[in-house]
């Protein structure tokens, strides 16, 4: 490729802007292609891309489609570029926009392709904590990250690494592929590799909940959440009842003897918390509504004392219902179980009614009695009025209240916010009445194999404390 050659690029955030300022020091820039300005900011303040304001900058033709148009498509074709180059854009592309350039598109992606593909791979090779990261630059097709790999390059991921550093490093590596790439592009082409698809991995779209810190998780697993979403959203805790924000963490190894997210020991290395095994030394965080500060000096100038307990959720996130010492006389014990029945989205009438089928179907229970089903997200269904007694366990559901958590049918752990449901419910009805904690499989007189609920059975111990 000569330097006069042509390049239409299409990108929106920070990083896409950065490749782009690489690019425009040795490419001619024809155009840009960037997204619309948005509302931003508490006073939502409509504001533009960095893309954009760079192209205006340097008086680059900038256009911010809200819809990919007949009348874009020809504009475009009328630079007569010779190749389109996609950062981070924010939509997927219609395949005529990938023709619309002399070779094609080329796409820079944060992942050794197949692995990862999707939104978000800087965030989830940190959070699924691999040992390894990588740019891929592949020729685009209408299939999303899909396309044959022109160039690949490895980088190994620390334990030091957040998304920042991660990808200010990957960004490096990207520039210097894309240049290459560029000046070289048919002896690339000639030898570009097709992706072994059953090889592929997904990163899904990262929302809030996503950050929501489980402290019942292991330490490694609340480390690299806070690692992988430093960026955006960053991962939150709760604290005497307000949310506060973790920033930056250390892994501790030390064992401590307290409920998850117990505060143990405070010096100036920062504070020292509980998880479900071993433990994490908080070493920033954000108070709502204030700046970032050390750890050390949050407790010292709020004058918190140790054994105090960070929090997955407060009450006010829940709708808890109303119980009276009347209704709870007949009860004696809260049974809980995780069931791995279905992924509910439908309403309360047809949760429970799938549970029922599922378990005198499939388990060979028929006297199911659930009082409260707790779904993905934490919301607390009410089944059976606590006037009928009955957990789901076949002839031992006396004097039981049933407590059912909705899960996966890989038995994965229960969610943050189902935790804190959970937390939540048992907590009000102690508070009437006092009951031991069980998980179904107490009940049972024999082993019935694997089971979801096994994974509850270290937080009930906390749970009775």
């Amino acid at each position: 490729m000569t330097n006069k050659e042509r390049i239409i690029f299409w990108g929106s955030p920070e990083t896409a802007k950065g490749i782009l300022a690489e690019l425009y020091k040795v490419f001619e820039i024809s155009a840009i292609v960037t997204q619309p300005d948005r509302p931003y900011g508490r006073k939502k303040i409509l504001t533009a891309t960095c893309v954009k304001t760079f192209a205006i900058e340097h008086n680059i033709p900038v256009h911010t489609p809200e819809h990919f148009t007949q009348d874009l498509l020809n504009e475009l074709k009328n630079y007569n570029a010779v190749f389109s180059i996609v950062v981070a854009y924010g939509n997927i592309i219609p395949k005529k926009f990938l023709n619309i350039t002399k070779n094609g598109a080329l796409n820079i992606h944060y992942s050794l392709l197949p692995k990862l593909k999707g939104p978000a791979p800087i965030s989830y090779a940190i959070l699924e904590g691999n040992k390894r990261s990588g740019v891929s630059i592949i020729q685009m097709n209408e299939r999303m990250d899909a396309g044959d790999i022109l160039k690949q390059t490895k980088l190994e991921i620390s334990d030091k690494d957040d998304y920042f550093s991660l990808e200010k490093r990957l960004t490096e590596i990207a520039i210097s592929d894309i240049t290459d790439v560029l000046k070289n592009y048919h002896n690339y082409f000639n030898k570009k590799i097709v992706q072994v698809q059953k090889y592929s991995s997904y990163t899904p779209l990262i929302n809030k909940e996503d950050s929501r810190i489980n402290w019942y998780d292991d330490n490694i697993k609340i480390f690299n959440k806070i690692r992988a979403f430093t960026e955006w959203p960053q991962t939150f805790s709760f604290l005497e009842g307000k949310r506060i924000k973790i920033i930056k963490a250390e892994l501790d190894d030390l064992e401590y003897s307290g409920k998850p997210g117990t505060v143990f020991d405070v010096n100036k290395r920062g504070i020292f918390a509980k998880c479900g095994k071993g433990s994490l030394i908080i070493k920033t965080l954000k108070p709502e509504g204030k700046n970032e500060q050390s750890g050390y000096d949050f407790f010292c100038g709020n004058n918190i004392e140790n054994n105090i307990c960070f929090t997955t959720s407060i009450q006010s996130e829940y709708n808890i219902p109303k119980f009276n010492e009347h209704g709870l006389s007949n009860y004696d014990t809260i049974t809980i179980h995780h069931t791995n029945s279905y992924n509910f989205h439908k309403d309360q009438k047809s949760v429970f009614e799938e549970i029922k089928t599922y378990h005198i179907t499939k388990r060979k229970w028929n006297d199911i009695g659930y009082h409260f089903v707790i779904g993905k997200n934490g919301e607390i269904f009410k089944g059976r009025d606590l006037k009928f007694q009955g957990a789901h366990v076949k002839s031992h559901n006396e004097n039981n209240i049933g407590i059912a958590l909705i899960g996966d049918f890989n038995l994965s752990f229960p969610r943050a916010k189902q935790i804190g449901a959970l937390e939540t419910i048992t907590r009000a009805i102690r508070d009437i009445k006092a009951m031991r904690i069980r998980v179904h499989r107490d009940f049972l007189k024999e082993n019935t194999g694997e089971c979801p609920g096994d994974f509850l059975y270290d937080i009930m111990e906390y749970l009775n404390d």
